[in-house]
């Protein structure tokens, strides 16, 4: 009855908890119909939001990933607690190679921090994590010999160096690039570079239409070099 009335007060209470107290500053964290930027900066200056401590669980994440920390406790859940309730070996390795890789996917498509080199520091923690289950599933397979063990934990330790290498140097590169496509035609062209494959169908540069004529954002006025 304890264990029964403890799961309810921290797995499921805490979490649950947790997202209520966030959600009621929902439209503060991620303010409708305004850009990602403007509200991270909003969120920053806004006076309910710094005095409420419990929002600061939100401030690491993109305004429409205000939940994620509720998110983040579940998933450490289920790969501590939860697969306690498993049976033997096999149900336990599956459930956490099943854990492993949907939260592994999770972190890398959503990318939720507002600082990069955060998130790639937590897609490379979710490589670790399931590249130590698939070395340790290996290893119970029996497959391997002594000195098999030791080459595959060297090679498992050289895949994560290089792992974490090209994550860290891939989120460098990116962030170093401009945002929008004239300031990287700008950037990278040194003297000129033609904008016909950045041209936009924009009412205003087209004269009202749409066309690639004379006034049309296809015509002349859109070929012209950038200097």
């Amino acid at each position: 009855v304890f264990a029964l009335i403890m799961m309810l007060v921290y797995p499921v209470g805490a979490p649950l908890a947790l997202f209520v107290l966030l959600l009621q500053h929902k439209q503060r964290l991620d303010p409708p119909g305004v850009e990602e930027g403007e509200a991270i900066e909003r969120r920053k200056e806004d006076a309910v939001l710094a005095e409420e401590p419990i929002t600061q669980f939100s401030m690491l994440y993109r305004p429409k990933y205000w939940f994620y920390e509720v998110y983040n406790t579940v998933r450490r859940l289920l790969l501590t607690s939860a697969v306690l309730v498993t049976r033997d070996l096999g149900e336990t390795t599956l459930f956490i190679v099943c854990v492993g890789i949907v939260t592994l996917v999770i972190e890398q498509e959503s990318k939720p921090h507002v600082n990069p080199f955060l998130s790639a520091f937590c897609q490379t923690c979710c490589w670790q994590i399931l590249l130590f289950i698939l070395y340790l599933l290996l290893l119970d397979s029996d497959l391997t010999t002594e000195g098999q063990a030791v080459w595959i934990s060297a090679l498992l330790m050289v895949s994560n160096i290089c792992l974490i290498v090209r994550i860290m140097t891939g989120v460098g590169a990116r962030s170093e690039l401009p945002m929008d496509p004239v300031s990287w035609a700008t950037a990278s062209a040194g003297g000129g570079i033609e904008l016909t494959d950045f041209a936009v169908d924009n009412p205003l540069n087209s004269g009202g239409g749409g066309d690639a004529g004379e006034g049309g954002p296809r015509g002349p006025a859109a070929r012209q070099g950038v200097h």
